[in-house]
């Protein structure tokens, strides 16, 4: 009877050992942190394409106003509904003679937008109408040519309906939108397809240093950003190309303030008080001459007078 009771123990044990761990495993989550399990997005948010544009090239011209910068890949693709992002920053630095200041620098940007639609369907013809075949068993009706006429000749067969044409592009709903920043001046200018072909774009930004007082010289530096968004709305492609920038400086010839000299101040000689009539002068002094005289100095102690 004991051993009985030892194996009903040992039985109940195992099956409360089940119980727990089935509700153990039951509770817990199959999912990972930072992976999705299923091809639904998670979240209420989704992060779009941004690219920070690196690859380019340089020119600057002799005198130092103006720099050209070349994009060999600067491209934005977006599908319908995307939106893909690019930017290229940059500090430039002014090259001017020591005598001259910024006034007005600009930036312009060349670039190219493309975006397409769906072309409406060609309609479609109706196919001509054949004619009834005759019934069975029912000669063709033929009338032969009579005797001595020529039968006439037989009629060529008729020319195939020309090709339909190439379905021309349709202009999509895309659109690019670029964003010059330079010298903490900012523009926005959009870009769109009005017929589906493509077309090139220019894009220019002034800004003014004498209305904000600056006082930019030689060696002095100017951020300049540059943001291209593309935006595929329902079009079927959205393209936005940005192929070159170009930097010019406008200088003043402002020569830099020369130090002030130092003042030189000259001693007046000091006032002689002539002496009171009927005073004799102090030991050591000499009575000032009177106008109109000259005096002569006493000969030095041992020297002959004068012959």
């Amino acid at each position: 009877m004991n051993r009985n009771v030892v194996i009903a123990g040992v039985v109940a044990v195992a099956v409360l050992l089940a119980v727990a761990a089935y509700f153990l495993i039951s509770g817990r989550t199959t999912s990972t942190t930072g992976q999705t399990l299923t091809g639904e997005p998670a979240g209420p948010i989704a992060l779009n394409n941004v690219s920070v544009i690196t690859d380019h090239s340089t020119s600057q011209s002799e005198d130092g106003r103006t720099l050209s910068v070349a994009f060999p890949k600067f491209e934005l693709a977006a599908k319908g509904g995307e939106t893909t992002s690019a930017v290229f920053s940059t500090t430039w630095r002014l090259k001017l003679t020591p005598e001259e200041r910024a006034v007005v620098a600009t930036v312009s940007l060349n670039g190219y937008m493309k975006s397409t639609g769906t072309p409406a369907p060609a309609p479609t013809t109706q196919p001509a109408v054949a004619a009834a075949p005759a019934a069975e068993g029912t000669p063709a009706a033929t009338t032969p040519p009579a005797e001595g006429t020529t039968p006439p000749a037989e009629q060529p067969a008729a020319a195939p309906a020309p090709a339909a044409a190439p379905a021309k592009p349709v202009a999509g709903d895309g659109v690019a939108r670029v964003i010059v920043s330079i010298g903490g001046d900012i523009s926005i200018t959009e870009w769109r397809d009005w017929n589906g072909e493509g077309a090139e774009h220019k894009v220019s930004k002034a800004v003014s240093f004498a209305s904000t007082g600056s006082d930019l010289r030689d060696g002095a530096t100017v951020p300049v950003t540059v943001t291209v968004e593309v935006f595929g709305a329902t079009a079927n492609d959205t393209l936005a190309r940005l192929n070159s920038l170009d930097l010019r400086v406008f200088p003043e010839n402002a020569p830099l303030p020369s130090a002030a000299p130092a003042e030189t101040t000259t001693e007046a000689p000091a006032e002689v008080t002539p002496p009171v009539e009927g005073t004799t002068p102090a030991e050591g002094t000499t009575p000032p001459a009177a106008e109109g005289t000259t005096t002569t100095p006493a000969p030095a102690e041992g020297t002959p007078p004068p012959q």
